[in-house]
């Protein structure tokens, strides 16, 4: 049998850790949603006030709906990388300190 003890995670950096996870996926659903319906948009919009054949509109729309995509959806993954880093350096300094370093 092993004598040695799981390390525990804080209850508290569990919960944060999962609200976070689960804020990121809210905003992800959200942002896609969004990003298809810029993309959509802008690809009639496109056809209907420029020139352009097919390729480079559909291009373009989908450049443009990425971008909606990733500007809504920047600030939720950053929050979710800080909470990360958080739980990972409370979790190393909880085992260092075991370790008596």
């Amino acid at each position: 049998m092993n004598s040695e003890k799981d390390f525990q995670y804080d209850i508290h950096d569990v919960q944060n850790i999962k609200t976070a996870f689960l804020d990121l996926q809210q905003e992800e659903s959200t942002g896609f949603k969004l990003g298809l319906g810029a993309a959509i948009f802008s690809y009639f919009a496109l056809r209907r006030f420029t020139y352009l054949r097919t390729g480079p509109r559909f291009v373009g729309s989908m450049i443009f709906g990425s971008q909606v995509y990733g500007f809504y959806t920047h600030r939720s993954r950053a929050y979710y990388d800080y909470v990360a880093q958080q739980v990972n350096l409370h979790a190393s300094e909880a085992i260092n300190q075991c370790l008596g370093h």
